[in-house]
């Protein structure tokens, strides 16, 4: 490995371009990172991995030994592990929750987490192994899954082009969905200051701070009822790391249902910094008037891993 190439800001200025051809990190200057753009001298991600140069590795990983093991193995589904997941689906009852849905999933095709077997566990204790799992992790085991057992290519039917109005089939490709990464998740831990904040202990608390959510932060509804306000407060609670005066506590339902509008927001935003994983959106251009589309993926089992499937909504990139 060549010696960190850090310049100061005369020397870059007086540098000629040519010599800038070669990856150059916009954080420290140094000149050769080859690591899916990461500079291995700051290690300052510059661009996310995808998918597929990502592979079989966990965007945090299992805290094992003081470190963190990125590693696991899966099989891809087919009829045999389809009857199996869905006879364990029954098993739950009506009351499955939305961790419960995709762990399932995962139980029964995953065969390493962590450089651990898996398989020698019976199927309740597989299930917990991933609720206490990072959700960054479950998520994109669940997304190379579908690359393994399905492929790369999803065939999005009908989209409506929100510039120009035209409609037209398009074909993704999942293997080019952006991985958010981490290191540790310590040093994802984000403090939000509130403006109004909420009432606990006998007191108004101002502070709190937010890590990257476990699996089973999705622990309390099905995917056809868990509404957008009910998914952010599941998210809120599982992602809370300390409160102010309080020390490690989570929030519960009574405190987010004190926020303002104004915290919310500030919440969502603070929470989109500590969330890693696959980043479901899909970028095409429309066919006509060649305008830029994202298209927020569906990551339900049955609009996911199908073939294709129609009028998915188009919009705008929301960035991390």
């Amino acid at each position: 490995m060549n010696e960190p190439t850090t310049k100061t800001l005369a020397e870059l200025l007086h540098e000629d371009e040519s010599d800038n051809e070669e990856f150059l990190c916009t954080s420290c200057g140094y000149s050769q990172a080859t690591e899916f753009r990461k500079c291995p001298n700051c290690k300052k991600w510059l661009g996310w991995p995808t998918l597929a140069e990502w592979g079989k590795q966990l965007p945090i990983g299992v805290h094992m030994n003081k470190s963190f093991d990125k590693s696991f193995d899966l099989v891809p589904l087919d009829w045999k592990l389809k009857r199996e997941v869905g006879r364990s689906w029954t098993k739950l009852g009506d009351q499955i929750t939305l961790s419960e849905y995709v762990g399932t999933i995962l139980s029964h095709t995953v065969t390493h987490v962590g450089g651990q077997d898996i398989t020698k566990f019976k199927f309740p204790k597989r299930l917990l192994i991933f609720n206490q799992m990072y959700q960054a992790d479950v998520f994109y085991i669940y997304a190379y899954l579908r690359l393994m057992s399905m492929g790369n290519e999803l065939k999005l039917k009908n989209l409506g082009c929100v510039s120009c109005g035209h409609r037209f089939d398009y074909v993704a490709d999942i293997a080019t969905l952006e991985v958010v990464v981490v290191d540790n998740p310590e040093d994802m831990i984000k403090e939000i200051k509130l403006k109004d904040g909420f009432d606990m202990g006998g007191e108004r608390r101002f502070v709190l701070k937010v890590k990257p959510p476990l699996w089973n932060m999705l622990g309390s509804g099905f995917p056809s009822t868990l509404n957008d306000a009910e998914m952010f407060a599941a998210m809120i609670m599982s992602a809370t790391h300390e409160i102010e005066g309080m020390g490690e506590a989570v929030l519960t339902e009574t405190q987010v249902a004190q926020l303002s509008l104004y915290d919310l927001e500030l919440c969502q935003d603070t929470l989109n910094e500590v969330i890693a994983g696959p980043r479901w959106e899909i970028e095409g251009v429309c066919p006509k008037c060649e305008s830029a589309f994202f298209y927020a993926l569906d990551w339900t089992y049955s609009n996911f891993f199908v073939h294709s499937f129609r009028s998915p909504q188009l919009g705008r990139r929301s960035r991390r």
